[in-house]
């Protein structure tokens, strides 16, 4: 039986950042501990963040203090874990 992957492959990730960076919605894609690996120019300019200054950070440290939010982190992690309920 083969191991599930954990990792997406290298031209995988890559092409995952560039549909993001170039989407005309306003898009995040966050790794696991909600660290951004790519946000969209929308994005950005939705909520007037500098795009240069975002890959890297955690989603919490955007902004002044307003993605920082409690309920906010506590829906992403149970999301990312697998434990949240959405309807569809």
């Amino acid at each position: 039986m083969e191991k599930p992957l954990t990792r997406l492959p290298e031209h995988a990730d890559n092409m995952s950042v560039a549909l993001i960076s170039s989407s005309f919605s306003p898009l995040v894609l966050l790794r696991e501990d909600l660290t951004i690996i790519a946000a969209s120019r929308s994005f950005c300019a939705a909520f007037d963040i500098d795009c240069a200054g975002v890959t890297g950070k955690k989603l919490a440290e955007l902004g002044g203090g307003e993605w920082n939010v409690r309920q906010l982190n506590a829906l992403l992690q149970a999301t990312v874990s697998g434990k949240a309920a959405i309807d569809v």
